[in-house]
């Protein structure tokens, strides 16, 4: 059986697709061969409507299991950089004949005071425009069904890319170490492998000792930011509180008669301090905290 192309999904919902795979089923059946029982197919009598989601399911899936493009999407292997879906289809509805909605909006006098003649005009002109609203509806929702089952495709691909993203961001770090990679034998006496087993360890050693140094300054850093947010809000009410009592001795002086050149100005705010000030007053505890620790270790060594 020839593959259905992704493209045809791109055009009608579950019930689009169950149509195509019932039709595909009919009229080219499965090949059987005698060591396997054969399939059963869809009926061709049966209305796609009529069947339940769990059936659309079914169909859909086996649809797009023997498609060529995709097959991917319903099968157990990851997701990699070549998998891709087709572009969507932006539809717009099709230049069909309008409907004359006057008639709906012009008066209609008694039915008793219309002829004969009258009353069969009317009715051949509402028929013939009811037939013209009804292509428009029947367009809409072709349209609607292409876009929905679009839809459908697009989730089922963000959802093998969250899985293939899962395993991506899951996998841990192995600690396994390729020693050999001419692939030679080693004499692990051999001054050659201690001494590569002994850079290997103080790379380690190293890599933990940068990856704590940077844990300490994310920290005095979040510190920094911290404290520049304190005293930032701290200038703010100093100088609103300094704007409130000018205002006051502003009300005290005029009411004293006295000239406003004489008066003192407005106080001005402080410009905000830069972190940088701020990461300075941080580190000296990072670095206190490093003495502090390398104090107790001597301790401790004393000690012993």
């Amino acid at each position: 059986m020839e593959t259905v192309s992704l493209e045809r999904f791109n055009l009608g919902t579950l019930t689009t697709l169950t149509e195509v795979s019932r039709v595909e089923t009919a009229e080219k059946p499965l090949p059987c061969t005698p060591n396997h029982t054969p399939k059963r197919t869809g009926d061709a009598s049966i209305d796609p409507s009529l069947y339940t989601p769990s059936k659309h399911m079914r169909l859909m899936t086996g649809s797009l299991a023997m498609s060529s493009s995709g097959s991917f999407l319903v099968s157990s292997a990851k997701c990699s950089s070549s998998d891709m879906i087709c572009a969507p289809v932006l539809e717009q509805p099709p230049d069909l004949p309008e409907p004359d909605w006057s008639l709906v909006e012009t008066p209609v006098k008694s039915i008793s005071l219309l002829s004969r003649e009258e009353l069969e005009e009317r009715m051949e002109s509402l028929t013939g425009n009811l037939k013209l609203a009804h292509n428009h509806i029947q367009a809409i929702r072709s349209i609607n069904e292409g876009a929905n089952a679009q839809l459908v495709i697009q989730d089922l691909y963000a959802a093998k890319l969250k899985t293939a993203l899962h395993e991506k961001d899951k996998k841990k770090s192995t600690d396994k170490t390729k020693m050999f990679e001419d692939g030679h034998g080693k004499v692990f006496t051999s001054n050659e492998v201690v001494q590569f087993i002994s850079d290997r360890e103080a790379a380690k050693v190293q890599e933990g000792d940068e990856t704590a140094q940077r844990a300490k300054d994310r920290k005095s850093k979040q510190t920094a930011k911290e404290t520049q947010a304190e005293r930032w809000e701290e200038i703010k009410r100093d100088h609103a509180a300094d704007v409130q009592q000018w205002e006051t001795n502003c009300e005290r002086w005029g009411a004293e008669g006295l000239h406003k050149r004489d008066w003192v100005s407005k106080p001005k705010r402080m410009k905000k301090p830069g972190l940088k000030e701020f990461e300075a007053t941080a580190m000296p505890s990072a670095v206190e905290e490093g003495q502090s620790d390398g104090e107790c270790s001597e301790n401790d060594d004393g000690e012993h």
